[in-house]
Formats: C-alpha cells, sequence, structure tokens
C-alpha cells in the first residue's frame, strides 16, 4: 500500500492548530478546519466581566467550563463558526488567585485553553465588631456592628436566652444589631453563640458571655417523704432515702408519716399532703419541686433523687444562708436561727422538730417481705415549730439576716437523744426563672435547708 506522508502531516498539523489562536466570527461552518478558537488562554481581572471567544469549525463542537460557579460560557454548543461569550464573577478573595479551563470537544476530539482571574484588590468586607462581649449578670441590652459590603447576611442565635431586638443602618457602611438577654438565673457563668453568615457561606461567631448573678450558697436539698406503717412500697423509699443522704452530703430529709392510729402519726403533714397532691404513700417531694417515682429497687429510686437535686441546681441558684442552734431548756426545745438572703425578696421560713430511732412495726411488700416488728424509723417528724407548714413569712434585705426564734414543749414519749432540727426557705418561683416541675404544686420551691441534732449548731 503507497502512504501519501505530506497529506498525513497536513492532517496531523491541522488537529495541532485547534484551540490556537486565529480568526473566528459568525460563520456557517464552510471554513476548513475542525476546530480553532481565537484565543489560548484568557485572563480576568478580579471584578470579573466578559469576553469574546471566536469559534471557526466546520463540524459539531461544545464547550464546557470545569468551574461553573464563577466561569461560564455561552452558548456552550454548536455547529460551526460563532462568538462564545464567556462571562466570571467577581473574586471576593483578596489572598487566592483563581484558575479554571474551558473544555472544548469536537468530533470525538477535545481540548482545553486555561483561564485565570487575579485575586481581589479591593476585598469586599465582611467583619463584625465585636466578636466576643461580655453582659451584665443582670441582664442587658448589647450590640454588634456588621459589615457585609458585598452580600446580604442572616443571624442565627444558637442560644434561646439571647433574643434579636433590632436592626439599624446600612450594611454596607456598618449596621447596628442589638440583643437583649435576661439575668443569669444558674449557678454558673454561661455563654452563647451568634453565627453571622453571608449567602455564600461566610460565617463569623459572636461569642457572648455572662457571669452569674448573684454569690451564691451552699445549698441542701430538701426531701419530704410521705409514708405510712401498713405501706409494704415505704421501705423502699426510705432506703433510698437514707442510700442518698450517704452518698451526698448535700442532701436532707423529712419523714411524714401520715397513717392514723400509729405512733408515728404526725399531723403537721396534712398541709403539706394537700398542697403536694399526695394521695398515696410512699410519695417523695425534692425540694418542693419535684415528685419521685418509687421503685423496689433502691438504687434507682436513689438515682431518680438524685437527678431531680441535679436538674435543680441548673434551674434555680441557691440564695439563701442558714445558721442556727438548739437545745433544751426548762422542758421545751427551742431553735433560734438566721436566715442571710443574697437579694431582696419575701421568703417563708419552717422549722420542723424530728426523731429518729424509733422502733415500730412497717410492713413490707416484694423482696424480704413480711410484717417487721423492730423496724426502725428514721427522720420522722415530730411537732412543726414555725407557725405554718410552709414558714413563717419574712422579707429580707440583700445581706441583712433575718432572725427567728421557735419552741415546743417536749414530750415525754420523745427520746431527747435522738431528736434533731430541720430549718428549709421557702422562696417563690416568680424569684427566678426555673419553671415549676408540676404545675400543681405551690407557688414556692425549698430553695434550701439544713438538718442538725438538738444541741448542734449550724455554722456554714
Amino acid at each position: 500500500m503507497k502512504i501519501h506522508y505530506p497529506l498525513v502531516c497536513a492532517a496531523f498539523l491541522t488537529c495541532l492548530a485547534a484551540c490556537d489562536k486565529s480568526g473566528g466570527g459568525q460563520g456557517d461552518g464552510s471554513g476548513t478546519v475542525p476546530f480553532k478558537l481565537s484565543e489560548q488562554s484568557l485572563a480576568f481581572l478580579y471584578d470579573g466581566g466578559e469576553k469574546v471567544l471566536s469559534v471557526e469549525s466546520n463540524t459539531s463542537w461544545s464547550i464546557q467550563s470545569t468551574e461553573p460557579a464563577w466561569l461560564s460560557v455561552s452558548p456552550a454548543s454548536g455547529k460551526g463558526n460563532a462568538d462564545i461569550k464567556v462571562s466570571a464573577v467577581a473574586n471576593p478573595s483578596k489572598e487566592d488567585e483563581r484558575s479554571a479551563k474551558l473544555v472544548c470537544t469536537y468530533d470525538k476530539l477535545s481540548t482545553s485553553i486555561p483561564v485565570t482571574q487575579e485575586k481581589n484588590q479591593e476585598a469586599a468586607v465582611f467583619s463584625i465588631t465585636p466578636s466576643q462581649i461580655t453582659i451584665d449578670p443582670a441582664g442587658e441590652q448589647f450590640s454588634i456592628v456588621v459589615v457585609s459590603d458585598a452580600l446580604p447576611y442572616e443571624i442565627t442565635i444558637v442560644d434561646s436566652w439571647i433574643t434579636l431586638v433590632s436592626r439599624e443602618g446600612d450594611r454596607h457602611t456598618g449596621e447596628k444589631v442589638v440583643f437583649e438577654a435576661g439575668k443569669n438565673p444558674h449557678k454558673d457563668p454561661r455563654t452563647g453563640i451568634l453565627s453571622v453568615c453571608t449567602e455564600n457561606g461566610s460565617c463569623i461567631p459572636v461569642t457572648v458571655t455572662q457571669p452569674n448573678l448573684y454569690n451564691q450558697s451552699a445549698r441542701h436539698h430538701s426531701g419530704f417523704r410521705f409514708t405510712a406503717t401498713w405501706c409494704g412500697w415505704c421501705p423502699y423509699m426510705d432506703e433510698a432515702f437514707q442510700a442518698v443522704a450517704q452518698e451526698r452530703e448535700d442532701f436532707d430529709y423529712v419523714t411524714l408519716h401520715s397513717s392514723k392510729g400509729y405512733p408515728l402519726y404526725f399531723a403537721g403533714g396534712a398541709p403539706y399532703m394537700t398542697a403536694y397532691g399526695v394521695t398515696g404513700f410512699p410519695t417523695g417531694i425534692v425540694n418542693g419541686w419535684k415528685s419521685i417515682s418509687n421503685s423496689s429497687d433502691i438504687s434507682v429510686t436513689a438515682q431518680n433523687v438524685i437527678s431531680a437535686m441535679d436538674k435543680f441546681d441548673d434551674e434555680f441558684p441557691c440564695m439563701s444562708d442558714i445558721l442556727f442552734t438548739s437545745g433544751i431548756e426548762d422542758g421545751a426545745v427551742w431553735v433560734d436561727a438566721q436566715i442571710t438572703n443574697s437579694v431582696d425578696g419575701d421568703l417563708q421560713v419552717a422549722a420542723i422538730l424530728m426523731e429518729s430511732g424509733i422502733v415500730e412495726t412497717q410492713e413490707r411488700f416484694g423482696t424480704n417481705a413480711g410484717t417487721y416488728q423492730d423496724y426502725v424509723h428514721d427522720h420522722i417528724a415530730r411537732a412543726l415549730l414555725s407557725e405554718s407548714a410552709f414558714g413563717d413569712a419574712c422579707t429580707a434585705e440583700e445581706g441583712k439576716p433575718v432572725s427567728f426564734h421557735w419552741s415546743v414543749a417536749l414530750d415525754n414519749n420523745w427520746n431527747a437523744d435522738n431528736l434533731s432540727v430541720y430549718v428549709g426557705v421557702f422562696r417563690p418561683y416568680a424569684d427566678f426563672s426555673g419553671a415549676k416541675a408540676q404545675k400543681s404544686f405551690p407557688d414556692t420551691y425549698i430553695d434550701n435547708c439544713r438538718v442538725a441534732p438538738v444541741g448542734e449548731t449550724v455554722s456554714e
């Protein structure tokens, strides 16, 4: 077979000429080359714009951008000669140039030309001032200034204790955005996040820190357990409360026996039963705030109590210190107490005399079921020292102690060596933002309490 070398070389050179700079313009594709472009490369300034790329071709073709987000062509395909509009959007980066390719396809062949765009010499400004804010513990309005001269922006408030109040001004030169935060009712400082993002996904976080509001006191959580000697499930809650008291030094409790006809009966428990909707035994209440489910598994009930304590600490700061001393004199038990409040407010202070080590019959169901003749009952409420079960009212001023004195005649049936005093401070829910655990409960919770044997002093 005879090979015509001049013809082969001519065809090869034609292919190499594809995308070389040559003439162009509109035409009917009658040219003699399969495909040519008027430019071998394109370069755009940072602000983008349009360029015209001429195609000379005698066949069908298509052109695609490898970075369509910022570089586009129109038309993207055709047959014969044509002018192609190549468009680039502005480069927002003042740090980086960017590059792409225009890929040309024709007659099952392809080639490409490079396209570059310089970095932004006058980059768009997106800034926030300040990006870290500390606000007053009592709550206040605060503001940031946002400049976003290229793109609109949106604000996402990650934490619900911060609210958007207003926006005023021009984002191109600086828009003032005003927020508001309430007082911090928690025992610890808290941190919130504002996320400010432009339409292209650029985000700047703003950190908002708020210290805790008050110099808080050390809390002892208050447990009330309602029991009866004929209640076979009551021992499980008794033992769960004891387990919590052994594990947590910040837990004190009172046992309120409510079954008439038994030596353990405490008439003063009736107001608590009514207020907390107690209809069956056992019932446990933590801080006058949340009822506790009982279980024959003592560890489960104990964990229910501890979980309620921890949740309560998250909801409410402790705002009262309790100091008291007590003794027996002239056939009476006396108590002198002093309450110091961290804020102004109306309080109710209750005091209960208790006896432990009382041996009395107790029914028990489930494990080791039976009637126990020698069951030991502890923290049994014997007498109400305060005039009201929910405490004697007082108006406290910040930092100023309020004094109380109570006394009750000593009953000869009580074991004077096993008596102790419970003092609890009831505070209105309205003082803080924490929510009631049960809406049917009274409008006060127990902010703090202390328990000590008669004759000992609570000094801290």
